[in-house]
């Protein structure tokens, strides 16, 4: 919880420690107009591992692998894009076209409303976007503080104090959204497999009994980790253990 501020802070101000190289990136879109997808996807990856990500640069990084016919690393790209820009509706298509071109076709459960209900309410925005709306109605609140404090008895001083509380309660519920969408991008409770078969086990370990295969390109949940082992369920609920080195964490 004490690493929260400081993120909250990168989140906020992201370009004070980091700068996307623009001529990397530049130059990587100039590959990928040429048709050069792989020397693109290299540069994509390379501005991505000196520090900076945003969800462009993993929309292109995405584009660039489907366009190279690798389904795992794009739909893992795509989904650390929407992770970033939950409502960019570019990739949320990229990401269901890749989705519809892999091996497995999982039925999800169907989930309780008020689950889906969060969810949706939590992307209404990124996490700055929830950052800045907290911090916009905080100052807003303080207004209201010092015009309650200052003014004398009357109407305008009442309307001060039911002002400031709500401001200073929706001050709190925004930042609570941040929050929770700041646990949802860095969380790290989901995969795409990536060994083009996997065998699922029962147990952690090859004595295990085989529960079922998956393909590249599938998307896990992670329930537990016990060494170099998985404990991974799929949409439709079912729950098995896997090597970790079959899968990418999102």
């Amino acid at each position: 919880m004490r690493a929260f501020p400081l993120c909250l802070f990168l989140w906020l101000f992201p370009g004070c420690l980091f700068s996307a190289p623009s001529l990397s990136v530049a130059e990587a879109d100039e590959m990928y107009a040429r048709n050069e997808f792989r020397q693109a996807a290299t540069l994509y990856q390379a501005v991505i591992d000196s520090g900076y990500r945003s969800a462009s640069l993993y929309y292109n990084l995405g584009n660039a692998h489907f366009k190279l016919n690798n389904l795992p690393r794009a739909i893992l790209n795509y989904e650390r894009a929407v992770r970033l820009a939950p409502r960019d509706e570019a990739i949320q298509f990229n990401l269901e076209l890749s989705r519809s071109l892999i091996y497995d076709r999982i039925e999800p459960v169907p989930e309780m409303f008020l689950i889906v209900w969060a969810r949706q309410v939590r992307d209404l925005m990124s996490v700055a976007a929830w950052s800045w709306l907290s911090v916009v109605l905080f100052v807003l609140f303080l207004g209201a503080a010092l015009s309650f404090f200052f003014r004398p008895m009357g109407r305008l001083r009442y309307l001060s104090f039911w002002a400031g509380f709500c401001f200073l309660f929706m001050s709190l519920a925004t930042f609570t959204g941040a929050w929770f969408q700041y646990k949802h991008i860095t969380a790290t409770d989901a995969a795409i497999v990536f060994s083009p078969v996997v065998t699922v086990k029962s147990a952690p370990g090859e004595g295990g009994t085989n529960l079922f295969i998956l393909h590249e390109g599938t998307r896990v949940l992670i329930d537990d980790e016990v060494g170099e082992w998985l404990e991974i369920r799929i949409p439709d609920g079912t729950r098995g253990w896997l090597r970790k080195s079959d899968v990418e964490i999102i």
